[in-house]
């Protein structure tokens, strides 16, 4: 009873090993379809929940201007959205190949016929287990793949509800000693934080506030002095006979700052590629009028030449902040 059963299982092997000797491992799977398949297979890549990242309100201002012709009662209308950020983790995976080393033993690392991996024969078969799939033609990098999986955050942005907001701003009286050049500008603003009043920066007057809920009053106090206009003073003529350079200019606003005084400070330029050379300065403090003539010393060297202007009001109309006019346009000096 012992020898049949020892028969039967050496002829079972036998058999086995027969069928082994039959297997064509070249079966032409198409390794980049499998993958294709797998990438694509439900719940290979699925992200995260989303959440909101952040919610907030976006801003909305309108202006209220003060000027002698201006309306005692302003309407401001403003809107606002509800702006909210949704992100949620994304998978992103990268097919990396895996390492094996090199098989040993008879028939792998040395010598071999077909179905093993030694010089002479091959062994590729397509290997599938969990996220590795490949194919393996010895050792080193080249026995299969897999995914390596990391989450990046993406995010998109929606609008959600609307905010509409009116507000009535109530000027206490007219502000009839503004001057033609000054301009006050009140801004109100209404953002995820409610309604606000600001006030000019630089301004014409002593002003107050009050507000009444959505609503502001705006109290116009004393006179105070504000920056001159930049463009009070303007060029007139800058021109060159000989070798005298000479510089006119005219003041808009001189019947305004009537028995006060002006500083002059002006600078001329030879233009030399980039670092112009400086070749004469000028200060002078005036009394105010219509026009101003300014002479510079005289000057050999030929080349184009150019003035630069700053004023300054000396007095109680405005504030004595320096004025910046800027450089003049570039005349050739020919001899």
């Amino acid at each position: 009873m012992v020898k049949t059963m020892s028969v039967m299982a050496f002829a079972l092997c036998v058999s086995v090993a027969a069928n082994a000797a039959d297997v064509n491992f070249n079966q032409n799977i198409d390794v980049k379809a499998v993958i294709s398949d797998m990438h694509a297979a439900p719940g290979f890549s699925v992200p995260l929940p989303k959440y909101i990242s952040s919610q907030r309100w976006t801003s909305d201002s309108g202006s209220v201007w003060i000027s002698p012709s201006m309306s005692p009662v302003n309407t401001v209308n403003l809107s606002i959205r509800e702006e909210i950020e949704e992100c949620h983790q994304e998978p992103v995976q990268t097919l990396v190949p895996n390492y094996c080393p090199p098989p040993v033993g008879p028939g792998h690392g040395g010598p071999g016929g077909p179905g093993h991996g030694g010089p002479g024969g091959h062994h590729r078969g397509v290997v599938l287990y969990g996220n590795y799939n490949g194919h393996h033609n010895g050792g080193g990098y080249g026995c299969g793949y897999h995914y390596e999986t990391r989450y990046e955050t993406r995010c998109s942005t929606y609008y959600g509800a609307t905010m509409n907001k009116q507000s009535v701003v109530t000027v206490n009286r007219n502000p009839q000693e503004m001057l033609p050049w000054e301009s006050d500008n009140f801004t109100v603003t209404l953002n995820g934080y409610g309604m606000n009043i600001q006030q000019p920066g630089d301004p014409a007057f002593a002003y107050s506030t009050n507000r009444v809920g959505d609503n502001f009053n705006i109290n116009i106090g004393n006179k105070v002095a504000s920056a001159p206009d930049r463009n009070g003073i303007a060029v007139g003529a800058f021109s060159v006979s000989g070798s005298k350079f000479s510089l006119a200019l005219s003041d808009k606003w001189s019947a305004y700052y009537q028995g006060e005084k002006i500083r002059l400070h002006v600078e001329l330029y030879k233009e030399k590629g980039g670092s112009d050379s400086l070749f004469d300065i000028r200060d002078l403090e005036l009394d105010t009028a219509p026009s101003y003539e300014i002479g510079f010393k005289d000057v050999e060297k030929t080349g184009m030449f150019y003035a630069t202007v700053k004023f300054t009001r000396i007095g109680n109309v405005s504030t004595q902040q320096q004025m910046d006019m800027g450089r003049t346009q570039s005349i050739p000096k020919d001899y």
